[in-house]
């Protein structure tokens, strides 16, 4: 880090919850929008409108608008639109409703209506379960609920919704459900209403009788709330296939598969009550609202009620997540706090950065970044999301943010250290990844308790996510700790090739450690060696066993410690150890301290044995908690590569190209799946724009072997003595020999590979790359034995995770399958 670096979230600020009407526009002024409503920022828009976050100039107040979009006034159709857009305000302006979305006006500018409408904070149903998932019954009912109500409130106004879905539910800062977009909606006549339009709704949520074009009353809400409890319980729609003629099939003549299939410990009550809301004839469905409320075990909430998410027994978190985006629908802004998380927070910290000028403090910023990495997970609350291969260079805002959505995080950290009046301090702040909530604090820099600082940081931050902090560490002695920040900061330094950076880390944290033998010094020294293998940067041969020690020593203070027991897996794995590895990971389910990564590990532990089910089984696991995590997708693309399936691997890590192109791993194992499939061009073209990595050097020995210029493989020493530490490079290094005919060469990495713990005999015996050594006695040799160890191992490891797997109803193929 330097002066000269500029954190790129600084003047990244989200649409702000109050913002001042002092704030110059951030676009400009759109058509159809009277001046008093001063637009800021386009939210997105639907099939007829555009919506805008906008400030109301005249009673100073944050508002939504809602345009009636240019494109559908014409075609004759000008008049149909600007009236099916009146009739949507008209609809929700007679429903003043604590659980309906409040309009204020309709206001017509240039021959185009627009609507004014409340400002909420939060998130929709729909983004809250894509990202999280099935939801537990009591938060499923307790939606309900509130969405019941506004129904209830609304039949009774004579107003049926007609277009009820996840995407028009809003959830507000204070725990309510608004429901909006009442752009479909009709009032009825006498009950029932004779329905002459076009097909109106999302056939996914459509009951039968309006696919049909008969009439229609509440009863058909009715069934669209059945059918968004189904989804909000079982994590999918009740009928999935993707042909749209095929889903309305269904809706009018299948019955959709029961609740309990799908989620088999739902009680039997709750549903037959969700089946009844979706009969396909309106005289089967519960005939009000109130009524399923009832047989769902709903409170009815009443005006001034809180109704917040109930909060499931097991889980232990809060979290906080930030959206500003609009649906097809949507007329609100939104932020939620939500309870009962599967999974912990995800936060990707970026590196912190010096804007002071001065260089003799770029240790607090690289070392803060570094020790909140540390700290976050202590409590088991939240994980930290890897994405330091974007400090390498300038990155622009958007791609910071694209990047840690890609790595499954929620929120970024991030922060500098600048001068005010001329006083040094740590501005620091904390941004949802959906960019529309900021939180920042500044604190001046306390150069002598360093310590008292970063816990002040830590504390916030964790206040600002509404989680506990961790029960905090013994203080050790404040040199010893600066000691240990220059440390940890040079250990990013190492990680991006920065020359000297090993040894100058090794000094500061062996120095520290002199001062003060802690737990924290211990972790640091056992992250420093891990690493230096782990970036392909070791400078002593000994380094995974330098790790091991300085690891135990520290476990010796603290058993428990968090940052240890990560290490500990990933050490294990590193060294082949894989049955230490798993039981770890099982100690760490049990004490309930899911983090991030922890189900991918115990996938890779299974794939590189070859149990391409097992691993399966728990990356969809891991992806269901993480569905963007580019980590995890590539772990499933590796365990497809390594079963055969190429086809499908390519297309996945094209789209992985495609979401995080300077990502190396995935051009890496794009390149060799170009290689293993024949396709010598793109490998060609790829590996000459690949950074100077020890794994690329030996990717160009490959691609210039398959492309008939295949000279002895003459590894440098360095990468000999890194091979021998990770099995990933030592598969490559067999690879190169075996390409080249050097057969004796490839046979000991190919023996150094099994040590290391990668078994994968079917993997090793359709590579390509290994064909010439595969042809060798000695190959077979190994084979032979290998494949007796591969299946009893098989056998231990899955034996050693049933009880987490248990624990989260992850079914495995039965052992037999393993044969």
């Amino acid at each position: 880090m330097n002066g000269n670096q500029t954190d790129p979230l600084a003047d990244t600020h989200p649409v702000p919850p109050a913002p001042d009407p002092g704030d110059p526009g951030l676009i400009r002024q759109p058509d159809g929008i009277p001046p008093r409503y001063e637009v800021r920022r386009r939210l997105g828009s639907g099939s007829f409108g555009e919506v805008f976050y906008a400030w109301d100039r005249r009673l100073e107040r944050a508002v939504c608008v809602k345009v009636l979009r240019k494109d559908v006034l014409g075609d004759g159709k000008g008049d149909e639109a600007k009236q099916r857009f009146l009739r949507e305000a008209q609809a929700a302006a007679r429903l003043q409703h604590r659980h309906i979305v409040t309009v204020h006006d309709v206001v017509e500018q240039d021959g185009r209506l627009a609507i004014i409408m409340e400002y909420v904070e939060g998130e929709t149903l729909r983004d809250l379960m894509q990202r999280r998932g099935p939801l537990d019954v009591p938060t499923a009912v307790r939606i309900i609920g509130q969405i019941g109500s506004a129904l209830a409130f609304a039949h009774a106004g004579g107003v049926i919704h007609r277009d009820l879905k996840p995407a028009n539910v809003f959830l507000a800062q204070d725990g309510t459900v608004k429901l909006g977009d009442f752009g479909t909606a009709r009032v009825m006549d006498k009950a029932t209403l004779t329905h002459s339009d076009s097909l109106i709704g999302t056939p996914a949520y459509m009951a039968p009788e309006m696919i049909r074009g008969e009439s229609v009353d509440g009863r058909t809400d009715i069934y669209a709330l059945g059918c968004m409890a189904y989804e909000m319980i079982a994590g999918q729609r009740p009928f999935t296939d993707p042909n749209l003629v095929t889903v309305l099939f269904q809706v009018m003549h299948e019955p959709p598969p029961s609740l309990r299939q799908r989620v088999p410990d739902v009680p039997a009550w709750l549903d037959a009550a969700v089946a009844k809301a979706m009969a396909k004839s309106p005289a089967d469905r519960q005939q009000r609202v109130e009524a399923l409320l009832a047989d769902l075990g709903a409170e009815v909430p009443t005006a001034g009620t809180d109704i917040r998410p109930a909060v499931p027994t097991r889980a232990r978190w809060k979290w906080a997540a930030v959206a500003a985006v609009a649906a097809a629908a949507a007329t609100a802004c939104w932020w939620v706090f939500w309870s009962g998380s599967p999974r912990p927070v995800a936060v990707a910290i970026m590196p912190f950065v010096n804007e002071t000028g001065q260089s003799e403090f770029n240790f607090v910023t690289q070392g803060l970044a570094a020790e909140l990495s540390r700290l976050y997970p202590v409590s088991g609350a939240v994980s930290v999301v890897p994405i330091g291969d974007l400090a390498q260079g300038p990155v622009r805002p958007e791609e910071v943010l694209k990047a840690s959505r890609a790595r499954g995080a929620d929120f970024i950290q991030s922060g500098r250290l600048l001068t005010r009046a001329g006083t040094i301090e740590l501005e620091y702040r904390l941004m949802s990844t959906a960019g529309s909530r900021l939180w920042t604090d500044r604190i001046p820099l306390s150069a002598g308790n360093l310590q008292t600082m970063v816990r002040q940081v830590y504390r916030q931050n964790m206040t600002w996510l509404d989680l506990p902090p961790a029960n905090p560490e013994m203080e050790i002695n404040p040199t010893a700790y600066e000691l240990y920040l220059k440390g940890i900061g040079k250990i990013q330094d190492m990680s991006h090739g920065e020359a000297g950076a090993f040894e100058e880390a090794k000094a500061f944290l062996e120095r520290g450690l002199q001062i003060e033998p802690s737990v924290t010094l211990y972790a640091g020294l056992a992250e420093l060696h891990f690493q230096a293998v782990n970036t392909w940067n070791s400078l002593e041969p000994d380094s995974l066993s330098y790790s091991r020690y300085y690891l135990e020593k520290g476990r010796s203070l603290q058993p428990d410690y968090g940052p240890l027991l990560r290490l500990s897996v990933l050490l294990d794995i590193q060294q082949g150890r894989m049955e230490e590895a798993m039981q770890t990971l099982v100690e760490q389910f049990r004490a309930d301290r899911l983090e991030l990564m922890q189900f991918n590990q115990a996938a890779t532990i299974f794939r590189l044995n070859g149990d391409h089910e097992a691993a399966s089984a728990l990356i969809q696991y891991a992806l269901s908690l993480y569905p963007d995590h580019d980590f995890i997708r590539l772990s499933l693309v590796r365990n497809l590569t390594q079963t055969g399936r190429t086809t499908e691997a390519r297309k996945m890590l094209e789209k992985l190209l495609r979401d995080s192109p300077q990502y190396y791993f995935v051009r890496l194992d794009y390149i060799r799946l170009a290689m293993m499939s024949g396709d010598i061009g793109t490998a060609d073209r790829l590996v000459k724009n690949m950074p100077e990595l020890l794994p690329s050097r030996a990717i160009r020995h490959q691609v210039a072997c398959l492309q008939g210029d295949c000279a002895p493989f003459d590894p440098s020493e360095r990468f000999r003595r890194v091979a021998k530490l990770d099995y990933d490079l030592s598969l490559v290094m067999a690879e190169c020999f075996s390409m080249s005919g050097q057969t004796d060469e490839a046979m000991k990495f190919m023996q150094q590979t099994v040590d290391i713990g990668f078994t994968d005999w079917s993997y090793f015996d359709r590579n390509p790359l290994l064909a010439n050594v595969r042809r060798t006695p000695e190959y077979q040799t190994l084979r032979k034995q290998g494949l007796v160890n591969q299946r009893s191992r098989r056998l231990r490891e899955r034996a050693l995770i049933q009880p987490v797997l248990d624990q989260y109803q992850i079914v495995l193929p039965p052992a037999t399958a393993l044969n």
